[in-house]
């Protein structure tokens, strides 16, 4: 018998963890960024990583800004974490792990990103990136791109956006991510 959990299943809980009303603009991007990931964390080729950490909590940030009360996000976040069976503690150690490399060594993380050489003082990052190009089954989504742009952006903020996404393609095309999506 299959146990995989539907989507439907996996919006109940999270309206059951969260049963406060939600303005219709945010319950459509909690309901689109809910149905994303339980796609994505129910297909067989996805492994969690801190790169799709910060690209979850990046995007989670971003689409909910402004919602009010400001108060409910920390909850909505949570109700969405435990409704993907995600481990909340661990995603945000991941992301501010990720955070903490970019700001202690932005020139380092930037090389890294750039050539893939390896580097002892940004792990565990250098050995995923690594790890992450030289398998063929790896599941790129949406939410790590959103974490590698994060990182880009943390160890480049003087770029532009233009720039930013000239760096993201050769990223990309460094880690073979566009030959898996």
């Amino acid at each position: 018998m299959n146990n995989v959990r539907t989507v439907a299943e996996t919006k109940q809980t999270f309206y059951h963890l969260f049963p406060k009303p939600i303005n219709s603009v945010y319950r459509r991007i909690l309901d689109e960024l809910t149905v994303e990931l339980h796609l994505l964390m129910v297909n067989q080729t996805f492994a969690y990583d801190p790169i799709f950490a910060l690209g979850v909590a990046t995007a989670f940030d971003k689409f909910m800004a402004g919602y009010q009360p400001e108060s409910d996000q920390g909850q909505m976040f949570t109700a969405l974490c435990q409704s993907l069976q995600l481990d909340q503690a661990q995603l945000q150690r991941d992301r501010h792990q990720a955070q903490e490399l970019a700001a202690r060594s932005p020139a380092q993380l930037f090389q890294l990103l750039t050539s893939l050489e390896p580097d002892p003082e940004l792990e565990p990052l250098s050995s995923l990136l690594i790890q992450i190009s030289a398998n063929p089954k790896f599941k790129y989504s949406r939410l790590f791109g959103i974490g590698l742009y994060t990182l880009l952006e943390l160890c480049q903020p003087e770029a532009t956006q233009n720039r930013r996404q000239e760096l993201l393609t050769q990223v990309g095309n460094l880690l073979k991510v566009g030959d898996r999506c």
